[in-house]
């Protein structure tokens, strides 16, 4: 639906989701552009996800409004009912601005149109550039959102957490018809890993935690024995800081054997912390 054309929008919400009776008769769609109607599980999904405000940003105002008074007899369903949901505090995409920044984001991934933004990044440098989007990424562990966007004049991908941004806007420039290829080509020649023993011991729950930690990645795990394992986890090079803040947050139960350089860098880290332990 995200991918309608705004032209044949109308004809195709009209064919999916029509009256459901007609003088106590099914109406026709003969000539509808899709094979068949959705099925009463279908709709009550679909009217579930379109009252979902953490999830309103992927449809228009207009286009969700719709769609739900298309889905009137279909019955309400209560997510609060079958779960309790638990999450870091991070974002709250139901709320301004978040969810207006989601929103021209995702219009920008659909649109094929550049973003401009203002943000700070972690160092405190302030960024201002005009540049295309390639993926809205949302991280389940930390509960954030995440733009990664394509830096032509630099030929790199570039990971902003949307929380830092300051301003943005929806430029007319359109995106480079080759900017996908490059950006893939740029994740594949980036492409690295840690590897790490992690123990688990009793009442820890450090398993849980690791692989909630890096439920956004790739990984393998292999068990050593009990409760001891060998994982390997897969990110990109714009990922290599988050990675080691979410290994140091382990604490003892991780131990990383390799790479060399992020092995170092957590040992600088634990000994300037030490320092500011022992100082005060």
């Amino acid at each position: 639906l995200v991918r309608i054309a705004s032209g044949v929008e109308k004809e195709v919400i009209d064919a999916l989701f029509p009256s459901r009776y007609e003088d106590k008769k099914p109406k026709p769609f003969y000539e509808a552009p899709v094979p068949s109607l959705p099925s009463d599980d279908e709709r009550l999904w679909l009217k579930t996800m379109l009252l979902d405000e953490n999830v309103a940003f992927l449809l228009p105002d207009a286009l969700r409004e719709k769609l739900l008074s298309r889905l009137a007899d279909t019955p309400d369903f209560s997510l609060s009912d079958v779960w309790e949901k638990r999450q870091a505090r991070g974002d709250n995409p139901a709320e301004q601005p978040l969810k207006g920044r989601l929103a021209l984001i995702w219009k920008a991934l659909r649109e094929k149109k550049k973003l401009r933004y203002v943000n700070i990044d972690k160092s405190g440098t302030r960024h201002d550039n005009t540049l295309a989007p390639c993926r809205l990424e949302y991280d389940a562990a930390m509960n954030r959102f995440f733009l990664v966007v394509w830096d032509e004049a630099e030929n790199r991908a570039v990971k902003i957490n949307i929380h830092r941004l300051e301003t943005l806007e929806l430029t007319k420039e359109s995106v480079p018809s080759d900017t996908e290829e490059k950006f893939m080509g740029f994740l594949s020649t980036r492409k690295s890993e840690v590897v790490f023993r992690l123990i688990d011991k009793k009442d820890t729950h450090a398993f849980d935690r690791c692989y909630s930690l890096f439920s956004a990645y790739d990984k393998e795990a292999c068990a050593e024995e009990e409760n001891v394992y060998t994982i390997k986890v897969y990110f990109q090079d714009f990922d290599r800081r988050e990675i080691i803040a979410r290994l140091l947050s382990l604490g003892p139960a991780a131990i990383v054997e390799k790479p060399q350089d992020i092995k170092e860098e957590i040992i600088e880290r634990l000994k300037e912390a030490w320092k500011l332990y022992r100082n005060g």
